[in-house]
């Protein structure tokens, strides 16, 4: 029996652990990076699983392209939308107030 490597879980959480501490010192660009790519694929993932549910087809429903049929460049595209969009919301929550030196 072969025993599989946790690689990916360790990269993820290896992630978010840097992009948490970065946002704590105020590294925005290093916080940005690490939370949007440890927190992107997750969200894909967990999305894409309850909208498949929600409509009651298959097991995953590639969210927002692809539907029930993924290939590999309609997954890739999605993918890089959520990090995108973690990154944007992640860049905006640690911007300096205004006023701020």
């Amino acid at each position: 029996m072969e025993v599989p490597t946790p690689s990916l879980s360790l990269l993820v959480v290896t992630l978010l652990l840097v992009g948490g501490w970065a946002a704590w010192k105020g590294r925005r660009r290093l916080a940005t990076a690490g939370l949007a790519l440890g927190v992107g694929p997750l969200l894909y993932g967990v999305v894409g699983i309850l909208w498949a549910r929600v409509q009651g087809r298959g097991r995953f429903f590639s969210v927002p392209f692809g539907g029930e049929r993924v290939t590999d460049g309609v997954f890739l595209v999605s993918l890089l939308v959520w990090i995108g969009l973690v990154a944007g919301l992640v860049w905006r929550a640690t911007r300096p107030k205004a006023g701020a030196a």
